[in-house]
């Protein structure tokens, strides 16, 4: 497939995820329109069916909802109950959702929409969308329809179904996009997998540069990223936004302790790139005074001063100067990491052990995995540091670096029968791998050979939602016999 090519199914993919996905609040009327519900769509711009969900109740069992949920932020939207059929997916926009606003002369808008001005007779006779930062007013008088899109993540998901993963130009169109929306570490995640099919792609080493800065700009601004609803940032702040944050109470990784996994795994002959403060250097100088490969003249403090942060990274690392690991500012990921996050995150983790009928639900057991932002660092690195903590019942850990053959994350993803040690019976399981010859096994295989050696004991404090371990036999209360 040519770049033309690509480029030109991604756009197509664009018009069709937005126009066929978006719910239409309002159409070509005479009287602005009650919220909720408007005139029937005209057989030209009928909505297009969604496919069915698998988790969805059906027409039949809801149809005398009085609201609908978004999928995306799990608010609750007013339905018309007398409303049938496509009526029912026209919803009244709310602050923060992304909309496109057709005029009758045929223009359109695309922007996030703040607000809606009501009139005195009770109706809104304006709507107030916000367009590349400006505050554009509209009157409902010049109004054809508003269309409702879905969440920038649910879109993301769409438009990257279309893309193919060699096809370079199409996914850094889609990385444009994303960075956008400020969906910096979703556009990483693309940016880089061009780059391992193509590392002399210029334009994507370009891309990337400018992804890692804007990530960190916010870590510099103290923004927990990706912990916000998925809504655009620029979102007005609403009475919702505190429900929301209040819903997960599981506990995840500080951005510091994140960074400081980062710097422990990194590989010196594959590193991603750091910043290395110069006081962090002069720190290095005077506290490991008398240390063979700390310099002790003038000129030699100069010449280690001046040397690239991966060369005064290698000399930390040798003489264990692991109080200053955490000033090492580390961009992306290492690439054991990124594997991690990509191969076995994404590629299975989230859907299976992580589920909330699996590991992240209400009924995990003592082995419990966060599904939340599924792709934010927080996640990432806290269901990482949790399967690399974890230890069985019987005392083996989950990941076994020496043999990792023998790891248990393999081992319990194979069939039962296949394996020494083998998934307990829950009912409705299924192995994630059908064999060791599973791509998705390999893959798994490869990313636990990646991993640093010797492994590193993080000094991070983090008190998981369940025991790392099992409890000591008779620290529990004696059981009646």
């Amino acid at each position: 497939m040519s770049w033309l090519t690509g480029v030109a199914l991604l756009i197509a993919g664009l018009a069709a995820v937005e126009h066929a996905r978006g719910a239409r609040w309002i159409q070509s009327s005479d009287e602005p329109p009650t919220p909720g519900r408007g005139p029937a769509a005209s057989p030209a711009r009928e909505k297009a069916p969604a496919p069915p969900s698998p988790s969805a109740p059906s027409p039949a069992a809801d149809e005398d909802a009085t609201t609908r949920q978004d999928e995306a932020t799990g608010e609750e939207h007013p339905v018309d109950p007398g409303a049938t059929g496509a009526d029912k997916d026209e919803v009244a926009p709310a602050a923060g959702d992304e909309v496109i606003v057709r005029r009758k002369d045929g223009t359109q808008l695309e922007g996030t929409f703040l607000r809606q001005v009501q009139g005195v007779e009770g109706g809104p006779v304006e709507i107030v969308v916000r367009v590349s930062g400006v505050e554009v007013v509209v009157r409902m008088t010049e109004v054809e329809s508003v269309t409702v899109l879905d969440s920038p993540m649910a879109r993301y998901r769409q438009m990257r179904a279309l893309i193919k993963d060699d096809d370079a130009a199409g996914l850094l169109t889609l990385s444009n996009w994303l960075i956008r929306r400020k969906l910096y570490d979703q556009a990483l995640i693309e940016i880089e997998r061009v780059l391992r099919v193509d590392p002399r792609n210029e334009e994507a080493i370009s891309l990337k540069r400018v992804a890692e800065g804007l990530i960190l700009l916010e870590e510099r601004a103290g923004k927990k990223k990706y912990e916000a609803p998925e809504r655009p940032s620029d979102e007005e702040p609403s009475e919702r936004a505190p429900r929301r944050a209040a819903r997960s109470a599981f506990p995840v990784l500080a951005p510091e302790q994140i960074n400081l996994i980062k710097v422990y795994e990194i590989d010196l002959k594959d590193p991603p790139r750091i910043v290395l403060k110069r006081e962090t250097v002069e720190k290095l100088i005077r506290n490991y005074a008398g240390h063979t490969l700390i310099p002790t003249t003038k000129e030699g403090k100069e010449a280690l001063l001046g040397r690239s942060p991966l060369q005064v990274l290698d000399i930390m690392f040798r003489v264990k100067a692991r109080d200053l690991y955490g000033e090492v500012q580390v961009i992306g990921n290492p690439r054991s990491m990124e594997m991690f996050r990509t191969e076995v995150h994404s590629g299975w983790l989230l859907n299976s052990a992580a589920s909330n009928r699996c590991h992240g639900g209400d009924g995990a057991g003592r082995l419990r995995l966060r599904n939340e932002a599924p792709n934010s660092d927080a996640t990432v690195y806290t269901n990482f540091y949790i399967l690399d903590r974890f230890q069985t019942s019987f005392g083996k850990p989950l990941i076994d670096y020496d043999t990792p053959e023998d790891s248990l994350l393999l081992q319990m993803a194979l069939p039962r029968e296949d394996v020494i040690y083998p998934h307990p019976e829950v009912q409705g399981w299924r192995p994630v791998f059908r064999s060791r010859d599973a791509p998705k096994y390999k893959a798994t295989l490869e990313w636990i050979r990646s991993m640093y050696r010797p492994r590193p004991e993080y000094p991070i404090d983090y008190v998981p939602p369940a025991p790392f371990s099992p409890p000591e036999p008779g620290s529990e209360e004696p059981v009646e016999r």
